[in-house]
């Protein structure tokens, strides 16, 4: 097994979400889910850091390789193929910078022009869009958001890190928008024709002496009224709620409810959809268990899923709740910082277990997961990271791997998929938030290479 290196990130909250670039964390628990006390470090005077910003990213080396794309085949003569590295990006060695983190909607139509953006967020103080250009055959970085905010526990200048984030209509004007939980703050942004401009701001916590940070957030209709909101979850030491329901009314964003677990946990990586076949969404969020949180009018009611044994290795990151064996509807597919995957489904009034992964020997998943059609053959596959990408299908009966990514190294926080370069079919992004002491913290995007005339298997 490769010792991956984990620079101060505790085994609970925020793990590998920090929410500032130039913080670590103590490793003093309470108890195994406990929020960890913020050791912050010495604010340098502010040339300093400014000198620092600008410096990070020319000493951390960040280098781009771009792979020719495959042929085009007509769909109809796949028979096998292979996932090849479309792109590939080093972020750095420093890993209080150069990690990358996830979101639970990273790929989407940011600037409203018909073609999807992908966000890649990470440890630095910047939301990056990438977007694909067609007569280059590559992706550049259409922009690199920061929103710093002062006095607000930020240890440097104001920044945090984009802990959680996604694309879609936030403010229900049929365009979409960009969200980002910075670690203290959330805030959204939208496309002027130029550049990406803040839209509003929502401060989560203040405080200057307590451990608090966002960990994600998601955009949808969680409550069923027509119009989406943002779910922004976190773990604090404060009385933070750890799921926050926030909506647009115009002018700013305004707290419409808010659900805390019981005992003291960190709440990663929500996902609304319709579960229970009720025709309504429900929100799934996890702790030391999956709960699916129904909007009843006035309150959320927990439909508790499962509960996972009391210890960090099977505490859930990851959550994505889509079609994964092909009936219509969504399956609950949950990670967890051991190399663990559970597949649960709604079956006559309970939620019962339909599959169950583990990956002896390799890294953790955490927020590495998605569902999709990867390899455009009609049938949707599981994606999940660990430090290769695992891609099972539905056979029928039960979920089959069909194929392992292995270009991959470190410890995988972001596979999602989604058409990133915009020709109709799906591309899988995949990002390393920890690793080998000397290796870099790297990010790929993978796309599918079909071939002609062979049917054996691909691992």
């Amino acid at each position: 097994m490769v010792a991956v290196q984990q620079v101060c990130n505790p085994p609970f909250s925020p793990l590998f979400k920090s929410s500032s670039p130039f913080i670590c964390c103590s490793h003093h628990t309470k108890r195994f889910y406990a929020r960890m006390a913020f050791q912050h470090m010495t604010l340098k005077p502010v040339a300093f850091a400014l000198a620092l910003l600008i410096a990070i990213p020319a000493v951390t080396t960040e280098h781009v390789i771009t792979h020719m794309a495959p042929e085009e085949y007509q769909s109809g003569d796949i028979t096998a193929g292979e996932y090849i590295i479309q792109w590939q990006k080093s972020y750095g060695k420093w890993p209080m910078w150069s990690a990358r983190y996830e979101g639970p909607q990273p790929v989407g139509d940011a600037d409203n022009d018909g073609n999807n953006e992908l966000l890649i967020g990470g440890r630095d103080p910047f939301m990056r869009v990438m977007k694909w250009d067609d007569e280059k055959n590559t992706y550049y970085e259409q922009a690199k958001i920061i929103d710093p905010v002062l006095g607000i526990g930020y240890t440097i200048l104001g920044f945090g890190s984009a802990t959680g984030f996604g694309i879609a209509d936030i403010d229900n004007d049929g365009k979409n928008e960009i969200g980002v939980a910075w670690g203290r703050h959330f805030s959204a942004f939208k496309w002027n024709g130029e550049r990406y401009e803040l839209m509003g701001r929502y401060i989560v916590s203040d405080s200057k002496r307590t451990w608090d940070t966002t960990l994600d957030c998601i955009i949808g209709d969680c409550d069923n009224d027509g119009n989406n909101e943002v779910v922004v979850t976190g773990g604090y030491s404060s009385d933070i709620a750890e799921v926050i329901v926030l909506e647009w009314d115009g002018s700013q964003f305004v707290r419409e409810s808010e659900w805390n677990p019981p005992g003291r946990h960190s709440v990663y990586f929500p996902w609304i959809a319709d579960v229970d076949e009720d025709g309504e969404n429900e929100l799934v969020v996890n702790t030391n268990q999956t709960t699916v949180l129904n909007w009843d009018g006035s309150g959320w009611q927990a439909d508790v899923v499962a509960v996972y044994e009391d210890d960090w290795q099977h505490y859930p990151f990851g959550c994505v709740a889509k079609d994964s064996d092909g009936d219509g509807m969504p399956e609950i597919h949950v990670t967890f910082y051991g190399p663990y995957l559970k597949i649960y489904e709604y079956d006559h009034g309970v939620y019962l277990e339909k599959a169950n992964f583990s990956w002896p020997n390799e890294q953790g998943t955490i927020e590495a997961i998605d569902v999709g059609d990867v390899d455009n053959d009609g049938m949707p596959e599981v994606v999940v990271g660990t430090n290769h990408v695992h891609i099972l299908q539905w056979n029928g009966e039960t979920y089959e791997e069909e194929y392992v990514i292995t270009d991959t190294h470190g410890f995988l926080a972001v596979t999602c998929v989604g058409d990133m370069d915009n020709d109709g079919m799906l591309e899988i992004n995949a990002g390393s938030v920890g690793e080998e002491a000397g290796n870099p913290y790297e990010a790929w995007i993978f796309k599918y290479e079909p071939q002609h005339g062979i049917s054996t298997g691909n691992i």
